[in-house]
């Protein structure tokens, strides 16, 4: 269930429902292309991993 929007937790809104979350996504990161996320799935990727 996502957070609500008054109370975002630090760091990534996705961590608790994300699969590749890490240590790192305790802090916000830096926003690139529109995205902002510490493990972004490469442009190139096979479309069964862009979820």
């Amino acid at each position: 269930m996502p957070p609500e929007l008054g109370a975002l937790p630090a760091g990534c809104a996705f961590a608790a429902r994300c699969d590749r979350a890490t240590g790192d996504c305790a802090v916000l990161p830096p926003l690139t292309d529109s995205v902002a996320c510490h493990h972004p799935v490469p442009a190139a990727a096979p479309e069964d991993l862009r979820a």
